[in-house]
């Protein structure tokens, strides 16, 4: 797509200075149409979306592509405070304020993403959401000291020094959750190679601290809180799938979807089919 249309915006986020990057992608039309307030997953970037985005179509919505610290061109200050949840929540916050009509205003979220998004929705629950593979968490602290056990030595690759972002990358694609995005038809295959090689190791390792599975606390008891929100997974993702059911059970308004011929990032592997799914949730939501 051309980003003819797109204005960049530098929000500080810390006392450190430190600086996270917003991409406003306007529509043709800004009159009366939503904007999308897009977070992305883990080694992701903002600019994961624009399949979605260019198959939604230019004319549906305004989209603030947000790169959480440590991703796309956002900085990556080496200290852990600046990854923290609060700090996410903050830059989704100001990211917020961007939008045309806050009123009129989608939270959008994949994977990481999607676990800050509910988060912020605790704290914001007239927002509509739109979720995509998206967890509130481990259940039990076994499970949670499990998981941050497995992401710590993830970390440790990044940052002892053996291996490479590059090499890093390579296995984090080659997981079952990851692996169907590297057979994705060029360009955007090459795209998103070469945006997650181009992360910073401090950044993702201290992203994992704070925001990883295990870091965040869960909200399997607090579901019930939260506003009606739209559950999203590929048809494929047979884990995610379960964790979207499991997690109606717990708030009976929230909306479940399976979008065919997809796995874990069907915004990416059928952003056409997932494009069908946010305009009819759009429609709804709109003015």
């Amino acid at each position: 797509m051309s980003l003819e249309s797109t204005k960049f915006n530098k929000i500080g986020s810390d006392v450190s200075g430190s600086c996270i990057n917003v991409r406003y992608v306007a529509s043709s039309d800004e009159v009366n149409v939503p904007t999308v307030l897009a977070l992305h997953g883990f080694t992701g970037s903002g600019l994961d979306f624009l399949p979605l985005r260019d198959a939604l179509g230019a004319d549906s919505a305004n989209w603030l592509l947000l790169d959480f610290k440590g991703h796309g061109e956002s900085d990556s200050p080496d200290h852990a405070d600046a990854y923290s949840l609060n700090t996410a929540l903050d830059a989704v916050e100001r990211s917020l304020n961007l939008a045309r009509d806050p009123d009129n205003v989608l939270l959008l979220g994949y994977s990481m993403g999607g676990r800050v998004a509910l988060h912020y929705l605790r704290r914001h629950p007239h927002l509509k959401a739109f979720l995509i593979g998206a967890s509130p968490g481990l259940p039990t602290n076994e499970e949670r000291t499990s998981r941050i056990a497995m992401d710590d030595r993830w970390r440790e690759s990044l940052l002892d020094g053996t291996h490479s972002v590059q090499a890093f990358c390579d296995e984090w694609e080659n997981q079952p959750l990851i692996q169907p995005q590297t057979a994705l038809p060029d360009p955007l295959r090459h795209e998103l190679k070469t945006r997650r090689r181009a992360n910073n190791p401090v950044g993702l390792a201290s992203s994992l601290r704070g925001l990883g599975t295990g870091a965040l606390p869960g909200l399997w008891g607090t579901l019930d809180t939260l506003p009606p929100v739209q559950l999203v997974h590929g048809e494929k993702d047979l884990k995610f799938g379960e964790i979207a059911r499991r997690m109606r059970k717990g708030n009976p308004s929230f909306v479940v979807h399976a979008i065919p011929d997809s796995g874990h990032s069907p915004h990416l592997e059928n952003p056409l089919a997932t494009a069908e799914c946010l305009a009819r949730v759009l429609r709804r939501t709109g003015p």
